[in-house]
């Protein structure tokens, strides 16, 4: 989503303010159940690695939480 809409990052910030946390303790597990269901999507044209994704969507949901609490710009959420 981050790539092939940067914008929609700015409208998921209010749910990834809110449900983050759950989600980055869930990732940060690296549950192999997580990875294989990543590597069985079908896309076309798509190539990060899950190891790319989780890394991305680390940084991501870390700067919406930071932004809820007052810390980074808007603009960082998009970068």
């Amino acid at each position: 989503m981050a790539a092939a809409d940067p914008a929609a990052i700015t409208v998921a910030a209010p749910f990834m303010q809110r449900h983050g946390e759950a989600f980055l303790r869930r990732i940060s597990e690296r549950d192999e159940r997580l990875q294989a269901q990543f590597e069985s999507i079908d896309v076309i044209d798509f190539r990060a690695t899950f190891d790319e994704c989780v890394t991305r969507a680390l940084e991501l949901i870390g700067a919406a939480i930071a932004l809820a609490s007052g810390s980074p710009s808007r603009h960082d959420l998009v970068r």
